[in-house]
């Protein structure tokens, strides 16, 4: 909100919902959005402070689902960890668990919505004043970014 800082968008990065095949086994398998209210799902303290789970509508709206929090996570990696292990339901980023629900050992998750996507953006103060350092970093990062997807 603050009008001193630029937000430069870098990338979208998909996201999906996933699930073990265990879990799937002990819970079932969802196909609605409305389904997670009762289903264990992992959730993270930072994103969002863990709820809702953000789904995307048809064109730029979103939904939003207050999940069953069965288990609170630090980061992404944990979540993933979680999910595998069969803990709950989880939204990640689709890159870092395509390799698990490809072997699989996670289920790719089909809802009547799409999990919405991260968005990454460089937050920095005035454009005016960016140091060259800050600017060659973003700028590697733009350049960068699509090797990790």
């Amino acid at each position: 909100d603050d009008c001193d800082y630029i937000a430069s968008h870098l990338t979208t990065i998909p996201c999906t919902v996933v699930g073990s095949p265990s879990l799937i086994q002990k819970w079932g398998l969802p196909n609605h959005t409305s389904q997670l209210k009762t289903l264990p799902c992992i959730t993270t303290v930072s994103a969002l402070k863990g709820m809702p789970w953000q789904f995307t509508r048809t064109g730029s709206e979103f939904s939003t689902i207050q999940v069953n929090e069965h288990y609170r996570v630090n980061s992404g990696e944990l979540a993933l960890k979680a999910a595998i292990a069969g803990v709950g339901f989880a939204i990640l980023a689709k890159v870092s668990c395509q390799e698990f629900i490809d072997d699989g050992s996670l289920v790719e998750i089909e809802l009547e919505l799409p999990a919405a996507p991260l968005q990454l953006f460089a937050v920095y103060a005035n454009r005016q004043y960016l140091p060259a350092k800050t600017r060659v970093f973003i700028d590697f990062i733009r350049q960068n970014i699509m090797s990790y997807q």
